[in-house]
């Protein structure tokens, strides 16, 4: 991101430059508000920005410039609240460090003006890691981690702008100067940030089951669908055959499988449906390679009568999504809790049938349907090489938290 941000914001030459610097940065940002208000998209936003701002401070005396022109003060400590945490505060630096060695700690580790405290409510993020110390309610903040304070209140800040925007939403909805441009600016982005991460190809074999353990609710009902009439609509096959190929099914296997299928409904695949596949996979047409669908475009896709792609989670009826995840084993407790998640933000009921199917892998979002192949995936390799390296007696092995992005 560093390097994008030197290509498309670097430092302004003149005052005039960074005057039209700044306007646009700010007129930008405003439209990516209203882009990404809605509730399934602005976490997505919220952390691009933060991490826009966390690029931009580099180092102590742009924090310190930051600090002074946003009127940002925090408690000073006093000696005798610094003795009374000195040695707990050595402590964490020691285990932040990984060293005994006190020449390796910052040097004012041991001085009162090193630091500053704030509610400990304030930096959960920060004591949570554990790079604070908690006395009486008070967090114990290292000048070194000030950032980290901005970051966090920048954040909150922002979240209560994005809500009263949406709040807002009907004043400028009905402006059609604008409101074509924000609908698809989520989408626009979205769609092409999926890279896959292993070469491995996917044999077609593998794909029943595969569909029950690995993949998304809103591919496993694709592939379900298609077992089932053995044929897709124009929209569910773009959906699905693009995902199959960002997993690792070569177009080969893609030719052989959607010609299985289409051949048990008596459909003439090769005349009137392999050129489709084959121009998903760049070899026809325009020769673009295209890239699978985003949770957003999903989200946002219409979808017709006798039609099966989209989000379950957005376009299912109470009923149907609980048959859904009832096919997925789900504890009927949790069921429950995933259709109330479901009506106010697909995309978290999502990340939450992955916890729910994936214990001890935590996810902080879901944003991509093959992310969430990828992360299953992951888990299983991970549970199969743990249980080939325990006792058989070993039970519940831990899987590593990773965080999607």
């Amino acid at each position: 991101m560093r390097e994008v941000l030197n290509k498309y914001l670097p430092l302004p030459l003149s005052t005039f430059e960074m005057y039209e610097s700044i306007r646009k940065d700010v007129i930008s940002h405003y439209i990516l508000r209203l882009a990404y208000c809605k509730p399934d998209e602005r976490k997505w936003f919220i952390k691009q920005e933060k991490e826009l701002l966390n690029l931009r401070l580099s180092d102590s005396k742009t924090v310190k410039t930051f600090e002074i022109e946003n009127g940002i003060y925090h408690d000073e400590v006093s000696i005798h609240e610094f003795n009374l945490v000195r040695e707990d505060l050595k402590q964490m630096f020691r285990s932040e460090y990984n060293t005994r060695n006190e020449a390796q700690l910052p040097p004012d580790v041991e001085d009162n003006k090193g630091y500053v405290k704030v509610s400990f409510e304030e930096v959960l993020d920060l004591v949570s890691k554990r790079r604070v110390v908690v006395s009486n309610g008070y967090a114990y903040v290292h000048k070194s981690k000030v950032k980290s304070l901005i970051l966090i209140e920048f954040r909150k800040r922002l979240e209560l702008a994005v809500i009263r925007t949406y709040e807002q939403a009907p004043l400028w909805r009905d402006d059609k100067r604008i409101y074509d441009l924000i609908e698809s600016l989520p989408s626009q982005y979205l769609e092409h940030e999926y890279v896959p991460i292993s070469k491995n190809e996917i044999d077609i074999s593998q794909l029943d089951t595969l569909s029950l353990r690995s993949m998304p609710l809103c591919m496993q009902h694709l592939h379900n669908s298609l077992r089932r009439y053995h044929h897709l609509k124009h929209m569910g096959r773009l959906q699905y055959g693009l995902f199959l190929k960002g997993i690792g099914v070569s177009l080969k296997q893609a030719l052989i499988f959607w010609e299985s299928e289409f051949t048990k409904a008596g459909l003439n695949f090769e005349k009137d449906y392999s050129y489709s596949v084959r121009h998903n996979y760049g070899t026809v047409g325009k020769r673009t390679s295209y890239c699978p669908y985003s949770c957003t475009k999903i989200i946002n896709m219409p979808v017709m009568a006798e039609e099966h792609h989209g989000c379950p989670y957005k376009r299912a009826d109470k009923t149907y999504l609980r048959k859904l995840l009832m096919d997925n084993s789900l504890d009927p407790n949790d069921i429950e809790n995933v259709i109330k998640i479901s009506t106010q933000s697909p995309m978290e009921a999502c990340r939450e049938v992955f916890v729910l199917s994936h214990p001890g892998y935590q996810i902080e979002e879901i944003i991509h349907p093959n992310k969430y192949f990828d992360a299953s995936m992951d888990y299983y390799q991970q549970k199969e090489k743990f249980m080939n390296q325990q006792p058989s007696n070993v039970a519940n092995p831990q899987i590593k938290n990773v965080v999607i992005f």
